[in-house]
C-alpha cells in the first residue's frame, strides 16, 4: 500500500477515534501494516430495525441480520466441516458453528459457537411465563394452556433455525469483539470495521515476474512437466497473534458471555430453515379465527400492548377499546396489528 494512501487512512482512523462516537472493530494492526497489504476501513450505519430489547434488559442487542452485515464487511467465513447440527432429536437440536477472519500474513482467527433448542425447556419457560401473566391479568388455566400451546408449536417448527441463529450470533460477537447488549445511543454513530487485505504492487516488475512464474507452476501442475522451484520469501512470518506495538489505544468492545434472546426474525429468513415462516403466520391466523370472541379480544390486547398501538379518537374525542369493537371487525383489527412493526425502539 502506498505510503501516502496508508497515511491518509491512519489519519482518518485517528480522527474517528478522537471524536469518540463510533465503536471501532480492529481486525488488524493499522499502525504496523506489513508490505503488500492494504488497509480497508468501512463504516456500517445501523438503524432501529437492527436492534431488539431482550426481556429483562434496559439495553439493546443486535439482530442476527445486523451481525451478518458486520460479518460480511469484516470478511467472516465459515468452516463447513465443523458447522452443522450435531444432535437432532424429536425434542432437542444442538448446533455447532465455526467461523474465522483473516489477519496479516494470512493468519486465521477462528472461534466456535453453540446453539441449543430444547423443547422440554422451552415448554417449561413458556408455562412459567404465562402462569405469571395469568396471575396479573386474572386469567384462568384455559388461557394459560391456549397461550402455551400456541407459542410452543411455533417454537417447535423453528427449532433448527433457532439453534443455528444462536450459534452464528455467538461466533459473530466473539470474532468482532461485540458484547451482548449496549445502550441505544451507542448505535447512533456508525460502527467502524478496520481490516487488511493482501494487495501486491502489480506495477512492480519483480512482482509481475513472480506472478508469471506462479502461473507457469500452476499450469505445469495441471498438465505435467517440471519447472524450477520458486525462491522462498525473504521476510520472516511473525508468530500468530503477535500484533503488539500499536501506540494508540484501541476502542474495542469487550465480548461478554451474555446469552441474548434467540433471533427469531432473522432466523426465519435463513435459507436453511425447515418450515417457511408463512406456515407459522397462517397457523397463528387459523388459531385466531378458531377462538371465540373473548379469546380473540385477549389476543388483540396482547398485540396492542406489543405494538404500542393506540385507537384514534372519534369525532366526539372518545377512543374505542377492544371491548367495544364489533365482533365482525375483530379479524380486520388482528390483520392490521400483525402487519405493524413492534414499537420498542427509541429512535
Amino acid at each position: 500500500m502506498a505510503t501516502e494512501e496508508l497515511q491518509a487512512q491512519i489519519e482518518r482512523l485517528d480522527k474517528i477515534k478522537a471524536e469518540g462516537k463510533s465503536t471501532i472493530i480492529l481486525l488488524c494492526d493499522p499502525w504496523h501494516l506489513p508490505e503488500f497489504h492494504r488497509l480497508h476501513i468501512e463504516e456500517v450505519q445501523l438503524n432501529g430495525g437492527d436492534l431488539y430489547k431482550p426481556p429483562g434488559s434496559d439495553n439493546y442487542a443486535l439482530h442476527l441480520a445486523a451481525l451478518e452485515r458486520l460479518g460480511s464487511v469484516a470478511g467472516v467465513n465459515w468452516i463447513s466441516s465443523v458447522t452443522d447440527a450435531k444432535v437432532v432429536t424429536s425434542t432437542m437440536v444442538h448446533y455447532v458453528a465455526t467461523g474465522f477472519y483473516t489477519r496479516e500474513y494470512g493468519v486465521r482467527v477462528s472461534v466456535q459457537g453453540e446453539g441449543m433448542s430444547d423443547l422440554d425447556v422451552i415448554a417449561d419457560d413458556l408455562r412459567a411465563q404465562y402462569e405469571a401473566a395469568a396471575r396479573q391479568k386474572r386469567k384462568d388455566a384455559s388461557w394459560v394452556e391456549y397461550c402455551v400451546d400456541r407459542d410452543f408449536r411455533a417454537k417447535r417448527k423453528k427449532r433448527l433455525q433457532l439453534a443455528r441463529a444462536e450459534a452464528h450470533a455467538q461466533v459473530y460477537r466473539k470474532l468482532l469483539g461485540l458484547g451482548g447488549t449496549y445502550p441505544a445511543q451507542q448505535f447512533k454513530a456508525p460502527i467502524v470495521v478496520v481490516r487488511c487485505v493482501v494487495a501486491p504492487d502489480y506495477k512492480d516488475p519483480e512482482t509481475r515476474k513472480l506472478l508469471r512464474e506462479g502461473a507457469v507452476q500452476a499450469a505445469l501442475g495441471l498438465y505435467g512437466g517440471t519447472a524450477a522451484a520458486l525462491p522462498a520469501p525473504e521476510p520472516a512470518t511473525p508468530e500468530a497473534g503477535d500484533y503488539s506495538g500499536a501506540d494508540t489505544e484501541v476502542i474495542e468492545p469487550e465480548y461478554t458471555d451474555y446469552d441474548a434472546e434467540r433471533d427469531d426474525e432473522a432466523a426465519a429468513n435463513d435459507e436453511f430453515m425447515e418450515d417457511p415462516i408463512g406456515d407459522e403466520l397462517d397457523s397463528e391466523r387459523a388459531d385466531f379465527e378458531a377462538a371465540d370472541d373473548n379469546g380473540k379480544r385477549e389476543v388483540l390486547e396482547r398485540l396492542i400492548s406489543q405494538k404500542g398501538y393506540s385507537f384514534p379518537p372519534n369525532k366526539k374525542g372518545k377512543k374505542a377499546t377492544v371491548e367495544t369493537i364489533p365482533a365482525d371487525r375483530l379479524e380486520e383489527l388482528y390483520d392490521k396489528l400483525v402487519a405493524m412493526d413492534d414499537d420498542d425502539i427509541p429512535f
